[in-house]
């Protein structure tokens, strides 16, 4: 046996995958192995993967556990609320607590999440997942008094702020496609089209 021959090719390893951890952090700048409460860091026990095992443990602690059964509308309904937030957040860089005391532009950014779930379900998307369908209907001053709970909160500070600012041009691109898609629908989005308007 000749041991000069060369050896077979070998395809280049793939590249290092981020643990799921670090996609967290990318993404909404927050250290979720972070424990403020045991002034540590969290460690990974195990990682649930059978759809069946985590559905009992959602069960078990009440929480919902079943994923919606029309995903796309589902996700189109998710941005409809995401982009007037991240519009409004704008207005004022960033700074959530100060959108919260806005009630000028909370108005403004409830009457855009009204138009786009109006354009949605005009294109033959349903509203999903269902709770959303009461934006359109609940009179506006409730409204604006939820969102301007929401956008105060440590929630949106992380949810909102952190992603907005770490996931900018991912953002602009999902503007721009929802954008054009409720732009399909024909109907007249005054609010949206003022919240997303250039400020001088």
């Amino acid at each position: 046996m000749n041991d000069a021959l060369p050896p077979p090719d070998v395809p280049a390893p793939h590249p290092r995958r981020l643990a799921w951890s670090e996609l967290l952090r990318r993404a909404f700048a927050a250290d979720v192995l972070d424990s403020p409460r045991c002034a540590g860091r969290i460690r990974l026990v195990a990682a649930i993967h059978p759809p069946d095992a985590t559905h009992s443990i959602l069960e078990c602690l009440n929480l919902p556990s079943r994923a919606s059964p029309n995903i796309d509308a589902w996700l189109k309904g998710h941005v409809a609320m995401v982009v007037p937030i991240l519009f409004a957040l704008r207005r004022h860089e960033g700074d959530n607590q100060a959108l919260a005391r806005d009630r000028a532009t909370l108005r403004l950014m409830a009457n855009a999440v009204r138009e786009g779930l109006t354009a949605l379900q005009s294109l033959g998307y349903p509203i999903k997942p269902f709770r959303l369908k009461t934006i359109i209907w609940l009179p506006l001053f409730i409204t604006v008094a939820i969102f301007g709970k929401i956008v105060g909160s440590d929630f949106a500070k992380v949810a909102f702020v952190g992603h907005a600012k770490t996931a900018a041009a991912e953002f602009d691109l999902l503007i721009h496609e929802f954008r054009a898609l409720i732009a399909e629908s024909r109907l007249p989005t005054p609010a949206l089209d003022e919240l997303c308007a250039p400020r001088a």
